[in-house]
């Protein structure tokens, strides 16, 4: 049969839908070095081929060029394998995992022979798509009721397999919190219908009492009105029925928004990746970094891979599905085409309506005559050396204004380059550098302090 490789959404889901028997498709990235050509997956996708190509079809998709399709189908990082049957997702792996992957095609390849040897039977009694068979629910039912405190979990406490997961762990054993956990990585069908049975489509999820608390962000804003125990300890015998207004859930929508819009609007230029700009996650967050950094334009980013509520939350409020999403002034630009397609175009940053840093630095330098760059203010210096230029500059009688570099991370670090001088205070007459501390030190005990700077500007 081979690989075929897809080249658009719409093929990956013909390609998908059209297929009765077991599909497996491999989204994968050329960033990544097990992904490129010829590399490690390739051979471990052509030895799966060689062996199962008369009962599974291998598709093969770029991320990065089907990067909607990608986020629809829950891909979040790569390589990441699906596999599907009827044109249903069933199972995923995530990593580079040969061995896992050869046993998760002979389990799926498993299940779908028995699932066609009884197909007139299950379609007789199948249940409708988006719907749990009663069997399922009172599975779930059970497994939530086995513990007081559950926690529905991707490994175990002992070795999480991700870092919100890990993050639950920390908060129930620092609060000396029993619980019982269930691995949602070791059984996709618990994992996917919880989601429908809960109406929560992440995990972690920790239920009290047969009660749906929440995931990570809902014990954390617990956990924030003191003792998490006792907070728990109220839900204990609290029987009110899942997606009930008083159940415990994240904050309601418009407290989303709200915080959303705020969100968007705390720098001129934001940005929402995977990952931070040191360490982007996925190869679509690094294009786009590299893209804005290359231009010089200076933006503040926001990991939505640390706040789930905030990654899901925002589609919606965007209207924009995936990441990275960029705004410059409240106001959303798009994803890393739309920046691409900007950048290919000509000057990005006139584009976006937004300056440079080094404009900002020279109107910041130019904005007084006398301009002191300090770590705090003349009446609160926040370092000595500050405190000793501030009141030499004094004593001289001179009138100068300040800027305090605590308050503004992006000025602090870039002025340094722009001035080529590494430490702080800087002093700066006419737009142009005096020096720091050991310079003006050295002027005044010269008698050359208000020559250099100039009569003009004596108080």
């Amino acid at each position: 049969m081979g690989i075929q490789d897809v080249s658009s959404a719409q093929a990956l889901a013909e390609a998908i839908k059209t297929e009765n028997g077991l599909v497996l498709v491999y989204f994968w990235a050329d960033f990544h070095e097990a992904c490129k050509a010829g590399g490690q997956l390739d051979q471990v996708m052509q030895a799966l081929d060689g062996k199962y190509q008369s009962a599974v079809k291998f598709l093969k998709a770029n991320a990065e060029l089907l990067s909607e399709a990608a986020e629809s189908y829950g891909v979040e990082m790569v390589p990441t394998f699906l596999f599907f049957k009827a044109g249903e997702k069933i199972d995923s792996l995530e990593g580079v995992k040969p061995k896992e992957l050869l046993s998760k095609v002979e389990t799926n390849l498993r299940n779908s022979n028995v699932s066609r040897g009884t197909a007139t039977s299950e379609s007789q009694t199948s249940t409708p798509k988006g719907q749990l068979s009663e069997e399922m629910k009172n599975r779930l039912k059970s497994l939530i009721d086995s513990a007081s405190i559950m926690l529905f979990m991707k490994g175990n406490p002992n070795e999480p397999r991700c870092k919100f997961s890990r993050a639950m762990i920390e908060i129930l054993n620092n609060e000396s919190i029993s619980f019982a956990s269930f691995d949602i990585l070791g059984d996709n069908a618990v994992r996917e219908a919880l989601k429908t049975y809960s109406n929560w489509k992440t995990y972690p999820q920790l239920y009290v009492s047969g009660v749906l608390v929440g995931g990570l962000d809902s014990v954390k804003e617990l956990q924030a009105k003191g003792s998490l125990s006792k907070e728990l300890d109220n839900l204990k015998g609290n029987k009110t029925p899942l997606n009930a207004p008083v159940s415990v859930t994240p904050q309601p929508s418009v407290n989303l928004d709200e915080y959303l819009g705020k969100l968007i609007k705390s720098a001129p230029v934001m940005l929402f990746m995977k990952g931070d700009p040191s360490e982007p996650r996925c190869g679509f967050s690094a294009k786009i970094v590299g893209l804005l950094e290359k231009e010089g334009v200076t933006f503040n980013s926001f990991d939505i891979l640390k706040n789930e509520e905030v990654r899901q939350g925002l589609k919606t409020f965007s209207n924009w599905p995936t990441y990275p999403q960029l705004y410059v002034n409240g106001k959303l630009i798009g994803g890393l085409d739309i920046v691409q397609e900007m950048a290919e175009d000509g000057d990005l940053l006139e584009q976006l309506g937004v300056e440079s840093l080094n404009d900002r630095l020279k109107k910041l330098i130019e904005s007084a005559p006398v301009m002191l760059f300090m770590k705090g203010n003349p009446m609160e210096p926040r370092c000595g050396f500050s405190r000793t230029m501030t009141q030499i500059l004094q004593d001289e009688g001179i009138k100068f204004s300040t800027f305090d570099i605590l308050q503004d991370e992006e000025v602090r670090q870039g002025l340094k380059t722009y001035s080529n001088w590494p430490t702080y205070p800087q002093l700066y007459v006419n737009g142009k550098l005096l020096g720091g501390l050991d310079i003006i030190k050295e002027l005044k005990e010269d008698g050359e302090l208000l020559e250099s700077i100039g009569e003009q500007h004596k108080l």
